[in-house]
């Protein structure tokens, strides 16, 4: 199987198992010594016109990366013009259309580069901010402090989505004074003033993930009020969201949108009229690694791959075919940071982890060809498992031990996967496919084939003994049912 495994024999050894990196993943981790665990947090990835790549820490600090991702400068705090130095806890930016960066924090409000970046120097030793928060911004200004994402829309006003303050858009901007419009649920039909990621797709529309499901943006009536359409968890509509808890927004390259929810796995829209709206949730029972989902990319391939709370998954968005890793195959991180992702300009995923950045080089991950061996563990006769201690057992040996076993023309019964007695429908829970199925006025079955239900399965109805006769399991953009 290409693994290693090695045993040691002191006091406190044991067996170790070694396991090669996979050559399409690259963990950097920006600090090699460190005191405190956050340091490493990666919360926000950016890349700018040179192909320097942006990261902040929970710390405070960002790091500067030249294209070959080797660190060319460490900002421990922000150059703030007219105002005294401060680090700040980064969690979005952006490179408005005018080049100017905008960086988000979490507690510290917003900071925005003094010129363009492309007027700095390259290094960046020249580089100043203007900070605007709560308490230095006018009546128009900041709510909240606490910003999650900030966005530039079509026609280029910028959005800005604070963690309990609601939404603002930006109309004008000098190096004091920052003033907005304010959206909430006081001047809106907003759900929620938790933003966690504000999107445009390419239809111009615009996004915005909540705690309390998604919002679209119909229309805005001047500076006072905003009119959203909302999609919310029903757990009487299988079309619906899966999770209220939304934390970041994706467009693939066929311009279908997928929302990452922190707890009910993934969901793609797939359709949307002015009347209805359905959507695809796929999560672990569909194949994916966990069910709290971060954030999204997509590779110069196709590939979609997804980050989440342990691991990551790669989708094949056509057949919806998932691959699986982490730090048992490759991954030397398995937690990863909230909306932290970035596709570089040379087509590099770039994710944001708890202990660095993963980077993965498409193409270039392997799978494993290993076939494992078929061992037998258990041994039954006449549905009876045989116990080796046993006086009376036919093996005086564990199985694993035994080089053949010869059975007797009256032993030759291996369990049988038939059960012939009558059993009684039970549906395990309510399902969808079963609205208007009346199994407790259904006669018993007279018998069945005892089979095993895949993991990634929905058992539909089972036996009253338990084992499982009608299973229905995703397949590609359908699904496949198996009566037994």
């Amino acid at each position: 199987s290409g693994l290693i495994w090695v045993g040691t024999g002191q006091f406190n050894g044991g067996l170790s198992k070694i396991i090669p990196e996979n050559p399409s993943f690259r963990h950097i981790q920006p600090k090699q010594r460190f005191a405190d665990y956050a340091e490493n947090v990666i919360r926000s990835i950016f890349e700018d016109q040179n192909q320097n790549l942006w990261l902040s820490n929970k710390s405070g600090e960002i790091f500067i990366l030249d294209e070959n991702l080797n660190q060319i400068r460490i900002l421990d705090e922000l150059p703030f013009e007219g105002a005294e130095s401060t680090s700040m806890n980064v969690y979005t930016m952006m490179q408005d259309r005018e080049g100017y960066l905008w960086m988000g924090s979490k507690g510290g409000g917003i900071a925005v580069s003094s010129r363009p970046l492309d007027s700095f120097r390259e290094d960046y030793h020249d580089i100043g901010f203007y900070h605007f928060t709560r308490e230095n911004t006018g009546p128009g200004g900041l709510s909240s402090n606490m910003i999650y994402s900030i966005s530039e829309d079509a026609e280029g006003s910028i959005w800005i989505g604070t963690f309990g303050g609601g939404i603002h858009r930006v109309e004008s901007r000098d190096d004091r004074d920052l003033v907005c419009s304010h959206f909430d649920e006081s001047n809106s039909n907003l759900n929620s003033p938790f933003i966690r990621h504000i999107f445009p797709d390419s239809q111009e529309r615009l996004w915005f993930a909540t705690t309390s499901g998604v919002h679209l943006l119909e229309s805005v009536f001047g500076s006072d009020s905003a009119s959203f359409r909302s999609f919310i968890y029903d757990p009487e509509d299988p079309k619906s969201i899966s999770y209220n808890d939304v934390i970041h927004i994706f467009e693939d390259h066929h311009g279908d949108l997928w929302f990452a929810t922190f707890g009910g796995g993934l969901n793609k829209l797939e359709i949307l009229k002015p009347e209805e709206a359905a959507f695809l949730s796929l999560s672990q029972k569909d194949g994916l690694v966990n069910d709290a989902v971060f954030a999204m990319l997509q590779d110069s391939l196709g590939y979609i791959w997804v980050s989440t709370e342990n691991g990551i998954s790669r989708i094949e968005p056509d057949t919806l075919r998932i691959d699986n890793f982490n730090s048992s195959n490759g991954l030397q991180c398995n937690n990863f940071s909230e909306n932290t992702c970035f596709l570089t300009q040379k087509g590099k995923v770039i994710f944001g982890n708890t202990e660095g950045i993963l980077v993965i080089a498409p193409g270039k991950e392997e799978r494993s060809n290993f076939i494992p061996p078929v061992v037998f563990t258990r041994f039954f006769l006449s549905n009876t498992e045989l116990d080796f201690n046993s006086e009376s057992s036919p093996i005086q040996r564990h199985i694993d031990y035994l080089p053949e076993i010869i059975l007797k023309q009256p032993e030759n019964m291996p369990a049988s996967p038939f059960v012939e007695l009558p059993q009684q429908l039970v549906a395990p829970k309510h399902h969808p496919v079963l609205e208007e199925v009346q199994l407790e006025s259904a006669p018993p079955v007279d018998g069945y084939v005892r089979t095993r239900a895949r993991a990634t399965s929905d058992v539909l109805i089972q036996s009253e003994s338990g084992d499982p006769l009608l299973v229905r399991w995703r397949y590609g953009r359908g699904f496949v049912a198996a009566l037994t």
